[in-house]
């Protein structure tokens, strides 16, 4: 609660309360994000002293509108300044082809952001003692699958909500990648890495690769989806063919990046290259799988890396623990550039937009932090991912529940009536037949389209 108190010029009690107490917690319907009680840790009025800024405990800013003369007791009612914030660590980010959009989770919640308009979208709030620990987002921006609990869970992005549509009982799942196709999720869990068919959900034996003593941390995909790369905490880095995996059960032994008992963060493909790949160890090094014998200081423990496109440069994100969260600027041969401070916690995770435009940085600061990545090569090749070829533009297309859409197009009917209505009181009523006669077309055609 904040209390508002007033000047009095009596010298035993200088203040004095002056109203009832305004309750900090009432925020404005809907209620985004539900937070338990907080002490506010910091606040300002603005010039005019109408408004009251203030931040809590759990990382959300929010402001009141203040009426100190209590003329207005309905206005006192708590909004966030931008939008719900994560109040804690992130564990889980991704982003996707199709949309300009992130999502990422925290313990407790789900949420989805759009970056170009820096707001925030939709979130899913995770059941009761059960906790988000990873999450990966379909190209196409209308799916996501994120580890909850002892599951699997696969939800549909919605135009207001994150929608569950099937679960996976499976535990300890930490890193899920989606294949640059869309048509495979490889999911980490325990000493596996399982690989699922995204539209079936199926995951025979001989797509379940093991080649680990240790728990799964990274995976990452060939550009072509023919195979994958991936690492675990006891110090070893494998790659797959996913035709040999299916024939054989075997990987690509031979490949193997060993580093014993040292644990292997990150594992990035270089791009245009075949098995090869950059690791992070937890010796403070980076290395190139060709290269069994010469690491580079990082002199920080390197948490993610991602490569441009080209690969001529590549980010490394900082996550010791005890030291702030920079990026640093790498290129190729493995040389650092520079290192650009960002989170006031080590990083957990990062990504690269796939036209190499923006970098997002998540760090247990509960922060997520957008990076513009620009080109200063004079020949326009440093950064863009097939420049002079033809890109899709990024899709305006949503999904919604039907319930919600005969609601649009009831509301839109209703506006209709009232327009005419005023423009002319003799044909009130008159668009009714040819409203319903629409609606009842267009939601035969959207059958039509989903059979």
């Amino acid at each position: 609660m904040i209390w508002p108190y007033e000047a009095t010029s009596n010298e035993s009690q200088v203040y004095r309360p002056q109203q009832a107490p305004i309750c900090s917690r009432d925020r404005d319907q809907p209620k985004i994000i539900e937070i338990g009680p907080a002490s506010i840790t910091q606040m300002v009025m603005n010039a005019t002293e109408d408004v009251l800024y203030y931040i809590d405990r759990n990382n959300q800013l929010l402001k009141v509108n203040l009426a100190l003369d209590g003329t207005d007791v309905e206005s006192t009612r708590s909004e966030y300044v931008h939008s719900p914030f994560h109040h804690e660590e992130i564990t889980g980010m991704d982003t996707c082809l199709r949309k300009q959009l992130i999502v990422t989770c925290s313990a407790s919640y789900i949420m989805i952001w759009n970056y170009a308009e820096r707001k925030f979208e939709v979130c899913f709030k995770c059941p009761p003692g059960e906790e988000a620990t990873a999450v990966a987002m379909h190209p196409s921006g209308f799916h996501i699958v994120a580890a909850v609990g002892d599951k699997l869970l696969l939800m549909n992005v919605l135009s207001n909500s994150i929608s569950e549509y099937h679960n996976i009982s499976q535990k300890n799942c930490r890193e899920i990648r989606f294949s640059n196709g869309g048509h495979m999720f490889a999911a980490g869990l325990g000493s596996y890495t399982f690989i699922y068919n995204f539209y079936t959900v199926d995951c025979p034996s001989n797509q379940q690769c093991k080649g680990h003593s240790g728990k799964i941390q990274s995976i990452d995909w060939f550009d072509d989806d023919s195979g994958f790369v991936d690492s675990c905490n006891q110090g070893l880095c494998s790659f797959y063919d996913l035709q040999l995996q299916r024939e054989e059960q075997k990987r690509l032994q031979e490949l193997d990046f060993k580093r014993r008992n040292v644990v292997i963060s990150d594992v990035a493909n270089v791009p245009g290259a075949t098995n090869r790949a950059i690791v992070a160890s937890a010796e403070r090094r980076l290395w190139d799988t060709e290269d069994h014998h010469n690491g580079c200081e990082t002199r920080y423990n390197i948490s993610q890396i991602q490569i441009l496109a080209n690969g001529k440069a590549a980010f490394a994100g900082v996550g010791e623990l005890g030291h702030p969260g920079a990026v640093q600027i790498w290129k190729f041969p493995l040389e650092m550039l520079a290192e650009v401070q960002a989170h006031g916690a080590p990083i957990e995770r990062m990504r690269l937009t796939y036209n190499n435009d923006f970098l997002f940085t998540a760090g247990k600061d509960c922060c997520l932090i957008i990076h513009d990545v620009k080109d200063k090569d004079p020949r326009g090749g440093l950064v863009k991912r097939d420049r002079d070829a033809v890109q899709l533009p990024f899709s305006d297309e949503i999904l919604t529940e039907k319930q919600e859409q005969e609601e649009i197009i009831s509301k839109r009917d209703q506006k209709y009536n009232e327009l005419a209505a005023v423009r002319d009181p003799s044909q009130a009523g008159v668009n009714d037949k040819n409203s319903a006669n629409d609606q009842e077309e267009m939601i035969k055609r959207l059958h039509e389209v989903q059979g």
